[in-house]
């Protein structure tokens, strides 16, 4: 009867195949955490365009409103009188 073996080969082969898993994990874990920071900085930057575009909208000196002061319902009721 001949002799059954296995090949050292073959389980090097496993080893190895499960080696490339676990660093295409690592990797994919690394990449979701960069990803994860990468959306938290986008989302204050889109908090920090949004205040500086309602910043730029024209707010009136005298009334508040939304328009420049010489569009002033204050200074209209003035000339009216």
């Amino acid at each position: 009867m001949g002799k059954m073996f296995t090949s050292d080969r073959s389980v090097k082969r496993g080893v190895m195949e499960v080696d490339t898993i676990d660093a295409l994990l690592a990797q994919n874990k690394v990449m979701a955490q960069q990803l994860t920071t990468l959306n938290k900085k986008m989302e204050k930057l889109e908090v920090a365009a949004l205040g500086t575009l309602q910043e730029m909208q024209t707010t009136c000196g005298l009334c508040g409103g939304p328009h420049e002061n010489h569009n002033s319902s204050l200074i209209k009721e003035d000339q009216l009188v």
